[in-house]
C-alpha cells in the first residue's frame, strides 16, 4: 500500500478511536475505556488495526470506529508549517462485483494554500484513499 504521506510538502497520518453513543439516560457507565491509536502513517496498518478495534467495539454495545486522517502542510518555498486538519477517512466496504479501478480506488484534487512566514502560494495535490474493509 502506498503511503500518501511521501510529499515532501505535506504529511499525512491516520487515526483510530472506538466512539461510544451516549446512553438515553445521559450517564457514562463503568468500564467505559477510552481506546485510540494516533499517528499511523500506512493504510495496510489502518486497515489490520480497524480490524482489532472492530472487534473489540463489537463486544461493547453502541460503540463504533471512528477513522480519521490528519494532514499537515508545509510552505514549498520556505518549509514553514502552513496549516494543518483532520479529516475522516472514507471507510467503504469491500465489493466483489465492482472492477477496482484507479478512480475507485484514489481522486486527486488539488488544495492552494498562502504561507503566512514568506507569503509563497502553493499548491497540494493530495490524494483521498478510500479504505476497503470486508
Amino acid at each position: 500500500m502506498h503511503n500518501f504521506g511521501s510529499d515532501p510538502a505535506y504529511r499525512e497520518s491516520y487515526s483510530l478511536e472506538i466512539i461510544h453513543k451516549p446512553a438515553e439516560d445521559g450517564l457514562t457507565r463503568p468500564g467505559m475505556v477510552k481506546t485510540k491509536v494516533e499517528g499511523i502513517r500506512d493504510l495496510d496498518d489502518v486497515k489490520e488495526l480497524r480490524y482489532m478495534f472492530s472487534r473489540i467495539s463489537g463486544q461493547m454495545p453502541g460503540s463504533d470506529v471512528k477513522v480519521g486522517r490528519h494532514i499537515m502542510f508545509y510552505c514549498h518555498a520556505c518549509q514553514a508549517l502552513i496549516g494543518e486538519k483532520t479529516i475522516p477517512l472514507r471507510v467503504e466496504p469491500f465489493r466483489r462485483d465492482v472492477r477496482l479501478s484507479v478512480e475507485t480506488e484514489t481522486s486527486i484534487h488539488v488544495e492552494q494554500y498562502r504561507c503566512l512566514n514568506c507569503g509563497h502560494h502553493t499548491r497540494y495535490n493530495l490524494q483521498d484513499p478510500i479504505l476497503s474493509v470486508y
